[in-house]
């Protein structure tokens, strides 16, 4: 069961290291214990009454990760899954998770600091370069540079949720109600 709100450890928006408590660093790992927590805050991002599910992450990469709408993979090493984010989705359809964008465009999360990713509710989430149409509320999935992709979903990939309007777009944030369970793999 999610955690409510009073609880995060830092400030949405913020990484730990920018955000944490007095004594706390980065180096000495202190809330790896914590890694795949899930808190429940209200909506403040996009105001739309509701609540957003976050889950507490960390840069596994050896650089930082500058924040432009993306959805990024998890690490492959032991007990990364749902933990550790590696790097953008470099794989159509794989399991992965959409920032929160609470943080600004161009916001760089530190090599090994801790940050927050959407597990459910709103989120916007930038569409591949290439013009893309979605019909509203249909299931969305990643493309292998970190966006959603445009093209038609096959048996085994990854469901990231639904996007709230249909149209066409081409590199532009839309919003997308995110659930990370909803569909799970997509079946045959």
């Amino acid at each position: 069961m999610p955690l409510r709100g009073n609880n995060l450890p830092f400030a949405r928006g913020t990484t730990f290291s920018d955000g944490g408590g007095i004594g706390m660093t980065v180096a000495n790992e202190s809330l790896d214990h914590m890694l795949g927590a899930e808190f429940v805050v209200a909506d403040t991002v996009h105001e739309l009454g509701g609540e957003v599910v976050l889950r507490l992450l960390k840069n596994d990469a050896d650089t930082a990760l500058t924040m432009a709408n993306n959805v990024y993979k998890f690490g492959t090493d032991a007990y990364d899954y749902g933990r550790k984010v590696d790097a953008l989705t470099d794989t159509v359809g794989q399991a992965c998770i959409p920032i929160d964008d609470a943080y600004a465009t161009g916001f760089s999360i530190p090599s090994k600091d801790y940050f927050w990713g959407v597990v459910r509710g709103p989120c916007n989430i930038r569409t591949e370069a290439g013009a893309i149409t979605h019909a509203v509320h249909s299931e969305v999935i990643c493309d292998d540079l970190g966006c959603l992709y445009g093209g038609t979903m096959t048996a085994g990939q990854f469901v990231i949720g639904t996007v709230d309007q249909g149209g066409s777009t081409s590199d532009t944030a839309v919003l997308v109600w995110v659930d990370l369970w909803l569909g799970g793999i997509k079946g045959s």
